[in-house]
């Protein structure tokens, strides 16, 4: 199926409760490699299309009235599949409440898997939002609006200085050779280009107030290039969800796991209580705490991860910052990233563990303790869309909770 179809590269999220023929569709799509988020109500549908990109949207039959469109539409441009009755009458209801194919899961997987493929390659792929925020420090990028800011206040960066800014940013602590940014920002030779480079870099190493010899960004690498050598957090698209249900509403998922935590008297009982919520929210698929035990990370709780990943952890991690994980802790601020393989380089250890687990987004939050970091919140996506602001907040309030719990609790 995937060599057919493709596999898309954000999830596709599927509305039910299911019949046979769908169910039997998701198991063929998963077995595909393709990453499913099921809904079963449109209330939790509308949460989960708010708060991840999703490059399809799968209505089953018994939702297939155009109020469940009407209700959807407004918070995803995804193409919105109704699996249903195609008959006439139905289909152009439907289509006026703004669903963009009906499919009758009837007709077997083979065509409705085809029909699906044939949609998704018709969507422009330029139009889907994945990053659009990195950060570094007070210095930030909007990849969308093709700003810059610095301190809050915008950086009039020519387009050719930009864009070797943000070659640098999406690639950090990588000494990335003189050849590869002139070849990727102007088209040129490494000869053609070396002058021009150095003076470009100079400029906004001037406009950053960036000391060359002592430098917070851009750090020269003799003999080679040039490196962006400050932490970088890659960031989503800012949502604009509508208003949640009571439900679905982040806070009240916080204060029931602040409940729930009152009645704990263990740490790896707490971390399954944390994971429980997190794992609830929907906001990713695969998710770890790790507590910190002198030179090594060990894991607490696991969600969503291999046999096989678990299996590779349960003897520690190493306090390496290679792993995205320890960097966090050893800085006390989040690491994040969209796609694993664009940070393979700096974040090597963590690359190795988790390509063979299809994962693309990484999201790695410090627990704070009493006396410095106590360990690690790790959240993964196997679809390239990192968190937006919201969602950061919230892991954050997540994680102080269970940090103020533990922090009584004797370490297993």
């Amino acid at each position: 199926m995937s060599t057919v179809v493709g596999i898309p590269e954000q999830p596709v999220l599927v509305v039910g409760p299911c019949s046979a023929e769908i169910s039997r569709l998701c198991e063929t799509m998963r077995a595909g490699g393709w990453t499913l988020l099921v809904a079963e109500d449109m209330d939790r549908a509308r949460w989960l299309a708010s708060i991840q990109k999703v490059a399809l949207i799968l209505i089953a039959d018994s939702h297939s009235e155009p109020d469940a469109a009407n209700a959807i539409r407004p918070v995803s441009n995804a193409p919105l599949v109704v699996l249903g009755d195609p008959s006439p009458r139905s289909v152009i209801s439907l289509v006026e409440a703004g669903v963009d194919a009906v499919i009758d899961p009837r007709a077997g997987d083979d065509d409705v898997l085809a029909r699906l493929g044939a949609l998704l390659r018709r969507v422009d792929r330029a139009s889907a939002p994945g990053v659009r925020f990195l950060r570094a420090d007070t210095l930030s990028i909007d990849l969308l609006a093709r700003e810059s800011a610095l301190d809050g206040a915008a950086l009039a960066l020519s387009p050719t200085e930009y864009a070797v800014l943000t070659l640098l940013m999406t690639r950090p602590h990588e000494a990335l050779p003189v050849q590869t940014i002139v070849r990727q920002v102007w088209g040129w030779s490494a000869a053609d280009g070396r002058n021009a480079l150095r003076i470009i870099v100079n400029r906004l190493r001037r406009k950053l107030e960036d000391d060359p010899r002592s430098p917070q960004y851009i750090a020269a690498v003799r003999g080679v290039g040039y490196r962006f050598i400050a932490d970088v957090v890659e960031m989503g698209d800012r949502a604009n969800p509508p208003q949640p249900s009571q439900a679905n509403d982040p806070l009240n998922w916080v204060e029931g796991l602040a409940l729930e935590l009152m009645g704990c008297d263990s740490v790896v009982g707490a971390g399954e209580l944390l994971l429980d919520a997190l794992d609830a929210s929907g906001y990713a698929e695969g998710m770890a705490v790790f507590r910190v035990d002198q030179d090594v990370m060990r894991l607490v709780a696991v969600r969503g991860m291999s046999d096989a990943w678990t299996e590779r952890v349960a003897g520690g991690i190493p306090l390496d910052p290679s792993f995205a994980s320890v960097q966090s802790v050893l800085t006390g601020e989040p690491v994040q990233f969209g796609d694993i393989h664009a940070v393979g380089g700096h974040f090597r250890a963590t690359a190795a563990q988790l390509v063979d687990e299809g994962v693309r987004a990484g999201h790695f939050f410090p627990i704070e303790g009493r006396h410095g970091v106590w360990g690690n919140l790790g959240l993964v996506r196997r679809s390239g869309q990192p968190f937006d602001e919201p969602a950061m907040a919230f892991c954050r309030a997540m994680c102080a909770v269970f940090s103020a719990r533990v922090a009584g609790l004797a370490a297993p």
